[in-house]
């Protein structure tokens, strides 16, 4: 059966839209492209095809959507007269259904590499707040230009260095550096900082949008009147009419909100009200009162998810390091404030799997790839 997804009309800027939505496994970086190119003024001239086919059908096909994007990427690199990038487009764009490989840094940017080059391509800006204050009590100016894989690869060696199984070399990082990577990233667990809010709203021109990458999701967010929107996909909201964005006003959920097409904060909301759009016969056994207060249960709901997730998958191979040594030793000789959060075992085994691709990608996107060469036939 083919992977399909539901759309929704809105209003923006006083005029009528389309969106995809997302479903519970849904590709969120494919719609979160699909959703910028829908909404945004930049692509006036090439999505019409795009707008036309989320407006006449409720339900979108992936192929249709794959095979559309494919002719809007193919025209904009034809226009700047550029073969080898059609030639990357064509290898590169199955990735936004099966998975992207983004590695993010703390200063705000991300390593630049072939996944980043397919949002270039349809002249699309990735953003992230995942972002370390240099000058702040976590951080520091050097530790801030590392990128996710850097600190994977830097907490893993110490540990394996504490564990007596590597042997120090030239180029490790202090027991401070280690101890502040360490502080950082557990306590930003939503990939999320307060200073990389305001990062963000450096970077976003107002009325613009752009892709946001947060806690290993994409989404689309808007920069309105100094204020970061996201645009609420989630299927589950389909029949809320009044509900069209969510203002990204903290880490946590907790001073969000959510608004409707004219950026005014809704009614109030309950979580009766949101689960009868999924499920009817769930039951309730809490209201919330407020639209932030949802919003904050919602995002810990999440980040709860993903953190159950992560330890399924991780647990044979915790097991067979738990037999192999009865004793972990700390990730360093020094007191720092992470001590007490667990051992290194379980936060070294999220961090090797949490922005890892799966192998079935590969599977996938040499299918992909036949659909789009039949394009260029």
């Amino acid at each position: 059966m083919p992977l399909t997804f539901e759309t929704k009309r809105i209003l923006f800027d006083g005029n009528p839209y389309t969106i995809v939505l997302q479903n519970e496994n849904g590709p969120c970086a494919l719609l979160a492209l699909v959703n910028v190119i829908l909404l945004s003024n930049e692509y006036i001239g090439l999505k019409e095809p795009l707008t036309e086919l989320v407006k006449r059908k409720s339900k979108i096909d992936l192929e249709d959507l794959l095979q559309i994007l494919a002719n809007i990427g193919l025209a904009t690199s034809k226009n700047e007269k550029n073969d080898k990038d059609i030639d990357k487009l064509l290898q590169l764009l199955p990735s936004l259904h099966t998975g992207l490989n983004i590695n993010p840094k703390f200063d705000g940017t991300f390593e630049d590499n072939q996944e980043m080059l397919l949002f270039r391509l349809y002249n699309a800006d990735v953003i992230h707040g995942w972002v370390m204050d240099p000058e702040g009590a976590q951080g520091n100016e050097k530790l801030s230009h590392f990128s996710y894989e850097q600190a994977q690869e830097i907490l893993t060696s110490s540990f394996d260095m504490g564990d007596g199984k590597q042997n120090p070399g030239k180029d490790t990082q202090t027991p401070d550096d280690v101890s502040l990577l360490t502080t950082f990233i557990d306590g930003s667990p939503t990939q999320l900082t307060e200073y990389g809010i305001k990062t963000i709203q450096n970077i976003l021109k107002d009325n613009s949008f752009a892709v946001l990458f947060r806690n290993n999701h994409f989404a689309t967010i808007l920069k309105y009147k100094g204020i970061l929107y996201v645009l609420v996909t989630d299927q589950g909201f389909k029949d809320c009419k009044e509900i069209v964005w969510q203002a990204m006003n903290s880490v946590d959920g907790s001073k969000d909100m959510f608004c409707t097409s004219t950026f005014e904060q809704t009614p109030l909301l309950t979580e009766d009200s949101y689960k009868r759009t999924q499920n009817k016969n769930e039951p309730v056994e809490e209201q919330y009162t407020t639209d932030e207060a949802l919003a904050q249960h919602l995002q810990e709901e999440e980040d709860r998810k993903m953190a159950e997730e992560l330890d399924k998958r991780q647990q044979p191979k915790k097991e067979k390091r738990n037999k192999q040594s009865n004793k972990v030793k700390p990730i360093n000789a020094t007191k720092s404030k992470t001590e007490g959060k667990g051992n290194m075992q379980s936060r070294k085994s999220q961090l090797d799997d949490s922005m890892h691709k799966s192998k079935k990608r590969q599977m996938i996107l040499v299918l992909y790839l036949e659909i789009f060469f039949k394009i260029l036939i």
